[in-house]
């Protein structure tokens, strides 16, 4: 069988099962995962190529920073290098959607376009919290506080208006109560 008859089975005994969209999602995801490198699509141009494996491997190393620093979120960044890697570099294209981490976040932006809901709410929150407690109690420098506030205020923009997926049970529960 081959891993989209795979994922599509899965799909269907997920659906059987009544699990929420986010099971089948994941389902989904661990049906095709290690074999993502099959889709890749390659740019003829090695320049080009070169390029976006280069521009790939920087969004992967700003996105790791990420980890550490609230000002740079982690998923764009890993979204961006997936993009990246999808045109130059199959193993590295499945390594980022592979990643037991990362990889069903990206995976499920580059299949529906959307970012979980509650994923968008702790990056909202964090970004908040730690730009506010910088800009009031570490950044000296007006220029600096308002630099800060505005980049935030982008990349809460950016995050709020990416379109979310709820879990579906939440919203039956939402529903009927």
């Amino acid at each position: 069988m081959s891993i989209d008859g795979r994922a599509q089975s899965a799909t269907i005994v997920s659906v059987s099962r009544g699990e929420t969209d986010d099971e089948v999602l994941r389902a989904q995801w661990e049906a095709r995962r290690g074999d993502f490198a099959r889709e890749v699509e390659l740019v003829t141009s090695r320049a080009k190529r070169l390029t976006l494996w280069v521009a790939g491997t920087l969004a992967i190393a700003a996105g790791l920073l990420g980890v550490f620093l609230p000002v740079l979120p982690t998923t764009p960044f890993m979204i961006l290098a997936a993009a990246c890697f999808f045109r130059s570099s199959p193993r590295l294209y499945d390594a980022v959607l592979s990643n037991r981490v990362l990889g069903p976040v990206v995976y499920e932006w580059r299949q529906r376009r959307t970012i979980p809901w509650r994923a968008k709410a702790a990056a909202v929150t964090l970004i908040v919290v730690t730009m506010g407690l910088s800009i009031a109690f570490v950044v000296q420098r007006r220029w600096a506080q308002i630099a800060m506030a505005a980049l935030g205020a982008l990349v809460i923009t950016w995050i709020v208006r990416v379109p979310a997926r709820r879990d579906e049970r939440r919203s039956d529960l939402e529903r009927q109560g």
